[in-house]
Parts: C-alpha cells; structure tokens; sequence
C-alpha cells in the first residue's frame, strides 16, 4: 500500500561514505544541483567531493557530464585543482578532486581593488589554466570570482561548472542568483553554447573588478544585471578610477564586446595587453602639468639687482603678467551640478524614451509618469523577489508571488508607453500563474509556472531595450 503525505520530500544528501570518500556532515555549498563536500580519501589525505544532490536519470545528461568530467580529469596545469577521480555510484555523479583552498578571489576583492601588479599576477595564471583547458577542447561554465581558489600564492581554478550540465533549478528560483551571472557571457546570458571566447568575456569582466573594485555591472537585479551584458557597453575602468590609463579602456572594450569574434584571440593575449598598457602607463606618467590646474595668483617680479646708474641705463618699467584665462574644465566646475541633472535627465529619457506625438509639455509629461511608475515598481520587485527566492513554504510562495502581481499590475496602470505597459501586465499575469500553482501545491505546475514568469521578465528587458532604439533613432 502506498501512503500519501503532505510532508514535502526532504532533499536527499549522500551517505556519509561514497566511492571510499568519507563526507563531512554537511555540505560545503550547494550549486547547480550539485552538493560539495570536504572529504578524506581512503588513505587519510584531505580531498574534496562534488556529487549530484539527486540521482541523475536523463541518459544524454550523464553521458555529456562524463565526457565533460573525463576531459577535466585529463588537465595537469599547475593552475588547475587536480582531479583525482570521476564516476558514478548509486545514480549520482561525482569528481573527486585535491582539497580545495579555503580562499578564493572573491575574499581579496571584498577590501576594494587589488594593487595592479598582484591583480595581473593573479589573473595570469588564471589565463594560462583556462588557455591550457580550451587547447583540450574544455570550456569553463561558470567562471567567477569564486572561481579563482587561492592557495597560498598559488592560483587554482576550480571544477569549471561541470555539474551545469545535469544541475536543475529549485523551487524559487525565478531569475539566476548564481555568483557567474556578474561576469557572464552575452551568449551565456542567452543560454547559447559557450567558447572560449565566452571564457575571455569573463575574464575581462574580473579583470576589471580586480583594478577598480566593482563588477561590471553592478547592480542588485539580476534582471538588469542580464540586460546590461546583452545591451550595455563594456564598462571604462579609468572613468571608475581616473589613474587608470585610457589604454585599458580599449582593451576591455575588446574583451567585453558583444560578437565573440572580435574578442582577443585567447586569454593570455587579453591578460598580456592589460599588463603591457599598465605597465607603460607607469613608466611614462608625467607629472600634472601647470597648464591644467587653476592659475595662481601672480607672483611680484623679483626685485632687480642693484648697479651703479652710470654703467646701466635704467630698466623699463617692467609690464604686467598677461591674464590667463582658467582652462575650460575649471571654468566648467562652478557649473557641475547643473549639468549633473542635465546627465541624469539624458539617460533617464534615452531609457524611458519619448512619445512619437503630441507638444513637448506631452513627452515630458509621458516621460515623467513611465520614470514614477518604474521608479515604483523597483522599490518593491526587488525585495519581494528576494523574498520569494528563499521562501521556504507553498502559502509563503503564493503570498510573495500575488504580492509581485500586484505590484506589477499597478506599474502598467501608470506607464504611458502601450509596449511597456503590455509587458508589465503579462507579467503581472505570470506572477498570477505561479500564485495558483503554489496555493495548489503541485510542483510540476509551480515549474512551468517559474518559466512562464521567468520569460515575461526577460520580454520585459526586451521591451524597454527595443523602445530604447526605437525612441534612440527618432
């Protein structure tokens, strides 16, 4: 006889021992469908364990992880973390691999940036390992700041997001919270095949983070976040920190473009050209010029020395310093909080756009009532979809998910754009789908209910982009 429960299923872990690994209590982290473990080898030494949380019965999944997981056993590079052994036991799929270090990139770069010599140093080694992985036809999935395991001095990079391949999201998990998302791919944020110039876009994101202190794009949404890989412009690093020469504003131009292809060939050629324009930069760097501070007040000529009058007719009379007019950004500084609003009022206008008609008292009138409706909807969205991300029961899910319909519905009351207010209410619309599916606590539902909400969100980011060119071009 089969009983039935209301119980949810609790999520099952490994036994305590697997393939001879003797697992620590609890894991170290859970990502992609996957539990990492510290773990003690048949011979005592220290290993870790990264096993699939639950058995993996698609076929296609398995065989493309093992082809995946053999490749990376096969790496011997200093800069890599040493496998030890792949397989399978019991349905899971797991790597054995050396211990992983207890620090990562992302512990140096929480004190600000990194001085310049050490953040190439350490993104140096991080392009040789991937350089050595792409000769053998293996691409890193996840590359990150956590990615980047620090041993000592030591660079390690770490398993290179094998478990993607087999890992399946869970409940709440309406957008990617995933710690690559900040330096992802155009085409990785659009769910194509990764390359290695995937792996160079990346890198150059880490590159820039390690020299300024900020992600590329920094920003608390995950949505925007996506939407400024597919459509914004690679970030300038001397305008975050202006000691930055200009020279490495082209490099990561070149490293975070759009199209694969015009992307530097391999990771050590972008690493290379970065330390090559930081280091000329270093030798050459003049000392501020006069000319570009405000001029001084004049300075009384130095008395003449004395002679007798006989010798010596008697000087002119000595002519007053020319006025120098202040150069023309001193002259602008009294004016900077005047065209700071001016900035502001641009980009909001180049995002929100303009109506196609109607007086210009109109378009500022549309324009300010799409600004106050997003404006609105940003200051709830966000920390309701928090929320839901790690609510931990079906009444919580459903409260949270009605809570963004509303929220969502309300904003496309208020936007004058038809295309942005016909976004905003399918997604008001999605969010009410997953409502009903959480209160009926059916999961297969709740699933299809997460991807429905998922690409209203994305159409969304769509829309605002699109009209963006449209308003751009008029």
């Amino acid at each position: 006889m089969i009983r039935q429960t209301d119980k949810p299923a609790p999520e099952a872990t490994p036994e305590p021992v697997l393939a001879g690994y003797r697992l620590d209590a609890s894991p170290r982290r859970r990502e992609a469908g996957s539990l990492l473990f510290s773990a003690t080898a048949s011979d005592g030494s220290p290993a870790t364990l990264q096993v699939t949380a639950e058995p993996v019965p698609n076929r296609r999944s398995r065989a493309r992880f093992r082809r995946l997981a053999r490749a990376r056993a096969e790496l011997r590079h200093p800069g890599l973390l040493g496998v030890r052994e792949t397989g399978e036991e019991g349905g899971r799929l797991f790597v054995a691999a050396d211990r992983f270090p207890a620090r990562s990139l992302t512990d140096l770069l929480r004190d600000g940036p990194l001085d310049q010599a050490l953040a190439i140093k350490l993104l140096k080694a991080v392009a040789d390992g991937l350089d050595a992985a792409h000769a053998a036809g293996l691409v890193h999935r996840t590359l990150s700041a956590d990615s980047v395991l620090l041993d000592g001095d030591r660079v390690k990079l770490d398993l290179f997001g094998l478990f993607t391949v087999v890992g399946q999201p869970g409940w709440g998990d309406v957008v990617r919270r995933d710690a690559h998302l900040r330096y992802e791919s155009p085409e990785g944020v659009r769910g194509e095949e990764l390359s290695p110039a995937s792996n160079v876009y990346s890198l150059t994101g880490l590159l820039v983070h390690a020299l300024t202190g900020q992600e590329p794009f920094a920003h608390h949404d995950p949505v925007m976040i996506t939407y400024a890989h597919v459509s914004q412009p690679p970030p300038k690093p001397s305008d975050r920190k202006p000691e930055l020469p200009r020279g490495l504003d082209d490099i990561v131009a070149r490293g975070m473009a759009k199209e694969p292809r015009e992307r530097p060939e391999s990771a050590g050629a972008l690493i290379t050209g970065a330390a090559v324009v930081l280091r000329t930069a270093s030798h050459a760097r003049p000392e501020p010029p006069t000319r570009e501070l405000a001029p001084a007040a004049p300075a009384a000529p130095p008395a003449p020395r004395a002679v007798p009058p006989a010798s010596v007719p008697a000087a002119p009379a000595p002519r007053p310093p020319a006025t120098r007019r202040p150069p023309l950004k001193d002259r602008l500084v009294p004016w900077a909080p005047a065209l700071l609003v001016l900035v502001v009022a641009a980009i909001f206008g180049a995002l929100l756009g303009t109506p196609g008609a109607g007086s210009h008292q109109a378009a500022v009138s549309a324009q300010s009532a799409d600004e106050r409706a997003l404006h609105r909807l940003d200051d709830v969205r966000f920390r309701l979809r928090d929320d839901l991300a790690f609510a931990s029961t079906a009444d919580e899910q459903a409260d949270l998910a009605q809570r963004l319909a509303m929220a969502y519905g309300h904003a496309a009351d208020g936007l004058r754009s038809p295309q942005l207010a016909s976004a905003a209410n399918r997604t008001a619309a999605a969010y009410a789908g997953l409502e009903r599916a959480a209160r009926a606590a059916e999961a297969d539902a709740y699933t299809r209910a997460i991807g429905r909400v998922e690409a209203a969100e994305s159409q969304l980011a769509r829309e605002l982009v699109r009209t963006n060119r449209q308003r751009g071009s008029k």
